[in-house]
């Protein structure tokens, strides 16, 4: 089954229609090399109404993201599941009235354009608060960085939200809030991101705010708590 770039195989479907409602007992495909499995309904309309839950199992994260939103700088493979329920009579509306709860678990994910381990090493070598403040906002870009991703979204209103998304990075950790508009891809997050690996009494933290498009956003950093750390550091030597 071929719909734009999106390609469905292996397709396995039991169910019955009855009332203008399709009750489906068992759908199973691949999609995206995921074996995925779909169970609940579609009813009326157009464009139909759906309840359903869902699983799909080591799903390639760019050939998912990237035709639906030109975001091309992430790589990985992700295992998804949840629960969707919506109805409209228009995509407008259907997305507005989008009521959905996705867990993730996800290792390699590979994001090009936050290099972690440069800011590490920024942050060993400064000896300074001005070199921490000066390079890191030059190194963070240049480079990449592979994660253990866990978590959770929701998706109310037309806006897919992160209440708890965990990421990991040796033994730098991370955790992602903010949300999206699906229709406009315009959004905000706040990452805070955790230094373990600095071996501080206090864990020093850096935040990055992205905002806008999400394909190309906004970037904003706060370095003050590595600043701080680098300060009290070279007082104690």
């Amino acid at each position: 089954f071929v719909y734009k770039n999106a390609v469905a195989e292996k397709i396995k479907f039991r169910g019955k229609i009855e009332n203008k409602r399709l009750d489906i007992q068992k759908l199973s495909f691949v999609y995206s090399q995921a074996q995925s499995n779909i169970i609940g309904t579609l009813y009326g309309g157009k464009i139909p109404g759906i309840n359903i839950s869902f699983t799909m199992s080591n799903a390639d994260i760019y050939e998912i993201l990237q035709p639906l939103t030109t975001i091309n700088n992430i790589n990985g493979f992700a295992s998804l599941s949840g629960v969707i329920s919506t109805n409209g009579w228009s995509f407008h509306e259907w997305l507005n009235q989008m009521d959905a709860k996705l867990l993730i678990a996800a290792r390699g994910v590979k994001v090009q354009g936050i290099n972690i381990a440069g800011v590490s090493n920024v942050v060993d070598v400064a000896r300074s608060s001005a070199d921490v403040f000066n390079n890191v906002n030059n190194i963070l870009t240049n480079g990449s960085t592979e994660f253990l991703v866990d978590g959770s979204f929701n998706i109310k209103e037309g806006e897919l939200r992160s209440p708890g998304l965990n990421i990991r990075s040796g033994l730098v950790t991370g955790s992602i809030t903010g949300g999206i508009k699906l229709e406009s891809l315009m959004g905000q997050f706040s990452v805070l991101f955790r230094f373990g690996n600095l071996l501080a009494d206090t864990t020093p933290t850096m935040i990055i705010q992205l905002s806008g498009k999400m394909d190309k956003p906004e970037i904003k950093v706060d370095t003050a708590s590595l600043e701080d750390f680098v300060a009290r550091r070279n007082v104690s030597k």
